[in-house]
């Protein structure tokens, strides 16, 4: 069985001689993604908790199988039982540890509280604190000691700060966490310390963050730092730690082995295909007994060509799918001079044939309305630069085109236009977004500048059901043109 798709990474650590192996295996950002699905690529299906379970029911050593965060939110599944039907699935598939992803608290503060009650094991996390309380989340603790063929392994817990329902939650910033929990770890005398954190090697989005390449290099006591949040597959070493992060969806899984003879780790990002893995039919059981009624339907439309999420040419940063969700938002903002798509909040691409409730669900699975912001040129300018991120945009839009050129990884030279005329500094122009994005978070950071007399809600329908109704309406999905942001050198 072709099992290990990528060698990642190996690092040294310091640790005592045993002639002992342990293997630890790492998912996050699983989102409700319970059941396989076809890769694009291949025509093979893959990932499911099932496959998962099947995967490591085959190891031969002792392991340990950990999850990032953002277990909830995403699916139907997720979304009715406001979380609880993941963690069912993550009990029965036999997890040993959980963090607490941004996500995880979709549904409110005291649901995540009462969510916490249902895991049959540990869910760690050292810096969410409950206001009311003063004291880490309920159903929490900061870290663990496992016991893994004879080594000691500490395993701590951190969640990202979360902007979601944030009424009586705070959070302590990553570095004063791990000040006050490290000591306490260190008085196991543990064999390996891993840190699992619902962060990123990698999110550029907002400026100044602490990542994890940063807490490398400030904690190299930390041997494995187990990441996620970004949906990267990655893996690198920073000093004498090993930083991996496993995407999204379970369709990979990292196996980290740790050679306590010779003092070495690797990492491999393994493809849960079912033709190889196979599915634990007791796990099988539980993900079918969850199934949605109805949202394996047909909804009343299809798409005539397979419509990506990434951009389709090394010279544009748009995609067909979030230019066809611009374009769509344009017909229901009227007052707009240009409408705006999130890609982020764009989850998955569309494939060629029949759409599912299922599919547009999973696609797009935030309840988000619409809302008008009045912005000057400038700051257009300088927001479209901003969201330009290794080649791809973070936003796409609907009556707005850009030229760039790109010098040392900086954009410069940028031209933009709005419905063909040159955009002017001082002019003010009205933009309709989606109200995430516009009320400054994440990767809406910018926004935060904007006052609130300049926003106001649109008089229409959320983005899904915006999106949905088109297909219904105006006849086959195909890809719509990109290049409407375009590298110019």
């Amino acid at each position: 069985m072709k099992r290990f798709l990528v060698f990642l990474a190996a690092v040294l650590f310091v640790l005592p001689v045993f002639g002992k192996q342990i293997v630890i295996y790492h998912t996050s950002d699983t989102h409700g993604f319970f059941y396989p699905e076809e890769d694009l690529d291949t025509g093979r299906q893959w990932g499911g908790f099932a496959a998962l379970k099947a995967l490591v029911n085959k190891e031969k050593q002792p392991y340990l199988l950990l999850d990032g965060g953002d277990w909830s939110s995403g699916t139907a599944e997720v979304k009715n039982t406001k979380g609880r039907a993941a963690i069912t699935m993550m009990n029965a598939v036999g997890y040993n540890a959980a963090a607490i992803g941004n996500h995880d608290n979709e549904f409110g503060n005291d649901n995540l509280l009462k969510n916490l009650k249902l895991f049959n094991f540990p869910v760690l996390n050292a810096n969410i604190v409950d206001s009311r309380t003063s004291s880490l989340l309920s159903g929490t603790k900061p870290f663990e000691i496992f016991d893994v063929n004879g080594a000691k392994v500490a395993v701590i817990g951190l969640g990202i700060k979360d902007e979601y329902n944030n009424d009586h939650f705070k959070f302590k910033s990553y570095i004063t966490a791990l000040k006050e929990t490290l000591p306490l770890v260190q008085k196991h005398n543990p064999d390996l310390i891993v840190l699992l954190i619902h962060d990123s090697c990698c999110d550029t989005r907002t400026p100044g963050r602490i990542n994890n390449k940063v807490l490398a290099q400030k904690f190299p006591e930390i041997n494995i730092i187990l990441g996620g949040h970004y949906h990267k597959e990655y893996s690198e070493v920073i000093g004498k730690t090993l930083l991996v992060e496993s995407g999204s969806r379970i369709k990979k899984v990292s196996k980290i082995t740790v050679e306590l003879d010779d003092k070495t780790a690797s990492s491999v990002l393994i493809p849960l295909y079912i033709d190889e893995t196979g599915e634990d039919a007791a796990v099988k059981k539980v993900a079918d007994s969850a199934r949605v009624p109805g949202l394996d339907d047909v909804i009343h439309g299809y798409a005539d060509a397979y419509l990506s999420r990434f951009p389709t040419d090394d010279k544009c940063s748009d995609s067909p799918l979030d230019n066809w969700v611009a374009d769509t938002v344009s017909k229901y903002t009227p007052e707009a001079d240009v409408a705006m798509g999130n890609a982020l909040v764009t989850r998955m691409s569309i494939p060629k044939g029949k759409i599912t409730q299922r599919t547009m669900t999973e696609a797009f699975p935030f309840d988000i309305e619409l809302m008008y912001v009045e912005v000057d040129g400038r700051w257009l300018k300088d927001f479209i630069r901003a969201g330009i991120k290794d080649g791809r945009s973070l936003f796409t839009y609907h009556g707005l085109t850009a030229g760039y050129n790109v010098k040392n990884k900086k954009i410069k030279d940028l031209e933009v236009y709005i419905k063909g005329k040159k955009v002017e500094n001082w002019k003010k122009y009205i933009i309709a977004t989606n109200e995430h994005i516009a009320s400054g978070k994440t990767e809406g950071w910018m926004f935060k500048k904007i006052g609130a007399e300049k926003k106001r809600l649109v008089p229409a329908p959320g983005v899904r059901e915006i999106l949905i109704k088109e297909i219904q309406e105006s006849g086959p999905l195909y890809p719509k043109e990109v290049c409407r942001l375009k590298q110019l050198n």
